[in-house]
């Protein structure tokens, strides 16, 4: 599917804490100017994959996430491209991918670029992060601050293979 629109978000697939949404699947889908363009949030099995994000930050304030896992377990990202733009006007900031609060995720083989603050962000509570053979890329017009970050909290963080920027 196809989605270009300058909304608050795109794809939301958000369950219950009781009841999480299970077996979700993302994938084939370009999405370009939302502020929040791809989230699980509350779900189990979900996998995120073959999607093309474009400008996550749209034209609203506050931060923005390209693909984001939040409250979630056992989350597959993979084969994604996720492109900030290099966006200068941020709130909050902008990730390509961002993670909180969720275990037993894989960060695979994904191309993220040019985001205003982290490439890949892995906020606090999340346990069983994989992180692999992903690149990273700025441009030189890019006002990324950093690649990657990780926050307090975070347990069995494995970063491995990836392909990171040399200026």
């Amino acid at each position: 599917s196809y989605t270009s629109s300058s909304v608050e978000s795109g794809i939301v697939v958000q369950g219950d804490t009781s009841y999480p949404a299970k077996g979700v699947l993302i994938s084939g889908n370009h999405i370009t100017s939302c502020k929040i363009s791809l989230t699980v949030d509350r779900c189990a099995d979900a996998r995120v994959e073959n999607n093309r994000v474009i400008n996550p930050w749209g034209s609203g304030a506050g931060a923005g996430f390209g693909i984001a896992s939040t409250d979630s377990t056992f989350v597959q990202i993979q084969n994604n491209f996720v492109n900030g733009e290099g966006t200068a006007e941020f709130g909050a900031g902008v990730s390509c991918i961002y993670t909180q609060d969720s275990t037993h995720v894989q960060i695979l083989n994904n191309m993220m670029q040019d985001a205003a603050t982290y490439l890949l962000y892995i906020n606090e509570g999340n346990e069983r992060v994989l992180v692999q053979e992903n690149a990273f890329k700025v441009s030189a017009t890019s006002t990324t601050r950093n690649i990657f970050g990780a926050s307090d909290g975070d347990e069995n963080l494995i970063i491995r293979n990836n392909e990171f920027p040399i200026k």
